[in-house]
């Protein structure tokens, strides 16, 4: 089979990741998520905790106020003695490498992280931006994480919001703007089961992936 990437972009409560397990699932390929961190702390020196602390969680531009953006990582390169707003900046850094050297080196389904933006010019690689309607993610949440709706709704504001400060900030983009991926999928509409099928009728049919 030839080499395939997938990023998936979700808002909070879509089933990003139980729809990207399935995809890779199907697919017979690999399944990156959280395994990011432990791969980032290896790689850079930075400690795990402090690397899951800074994991997708908004900047505060006015710490950078010297930095031009979008940023594009330096492969090999993470000052350890950065800290605080600096850190995260590093942190960005070794996480892009990584997630460049495993779109190199093998088939996988990379969740978050900005990864759509980070291999938009290979080939071998495509993006999908997963939503949903707010009542169908309240329900899902509230279900899940055992809370009461208007709590539930809450929380999906509160990430959705950290999502997109982290991706706008570091790629100078719009976060779930249908115009930057290969497809934006509403899984309220045709479910999670749906969603999987979609992305993987996409690439076998548009990437020749046999799995």
């Amino acid at each position: 089979m030839e080499r395939i990437v997938i990023a998936i972009g979700r808002q909070f409560g879509s089933g990003g990741r139980e729809i990207a397990k399935r995809v890779a699932e199907e697919l017979g390929i690999e399944y990156v998520d959280k395994e990011l961190l432990t791969l980032a702390a290896e790689e850079s020196g930075i400690s795990e905790e402090a690397i899951r602390r800074a994991d997708e969680r908004p900047v505060n531009p006015l710490s950078y106020a010297s930095v031009q953006y979008p940023i594009q990582a330096q492969a090999g390169f993470y000052d350890l003695s950065a800290s605080g707003a600096m850190l995260d900046d590093k942190i960005f850094q070794v996480q892009a490498d990584i997630i460049r050297k495993l779109s190199e080196t093998r088939s996988c389904v990379i969740v978050g992280r900005c990864a759509d933006y980070i291999v938009q010019d290979k080939s071998h690689c495509f993006s999908v931006f997963l939503h949903a309607t707010m009542p169908w993610r309240v329900r899902r949440i509230a279900r899940l994480y055992e809370l009461e709706q208007e709590e539930a709704k809450k929380q999906i504001v509160k990430f959705d919001k950290k999502r997109a400060a982290y991706y706008s900030f570091y790629t100078g983009q719009r976060w779930g703007d249908a115009s930057h991926y290969d497809l934006a999928i509403n899984v309220s509409s045709i479910g999670v089961e749906g969603a999987a099928k979609v992305i993987v009728a996409y690439a076998r049919d548009f990437h020749g992936v046999e799995g």
